[in-house]
């Protein structure tokens, strides 16, 4: 049996995303940390476009 999910798969950026744009600041931070351990270059260039749609300014957090 298998169970199927109509919602499209979101990944940290979406999440991220959608977190912000719910004014979620607890859950923007807990998904940032998560981030920072597994991002690569591509994923944090569509963090920063993502944010730049939001309306916030990008910023580059370092390690």
């Amino acid at each position: 049996m298998s169970i199927r999910c109509s919602a499209p798969r979101r990944d940290l950026v979406d999440r991220i995303s959608l977190a912000v744009a719910n004014n979620d600041p607890v859950t923007v931070e807990i998904l940032l940390l998560a981030l920072e351990e597994v991002a690569d270059e591509p994923m944090l260039a569509r963090l920063e476009a993502a944010m730049n749609r939001l309306g916030l300014p990008g910023q580059r957090r370092t390690r």
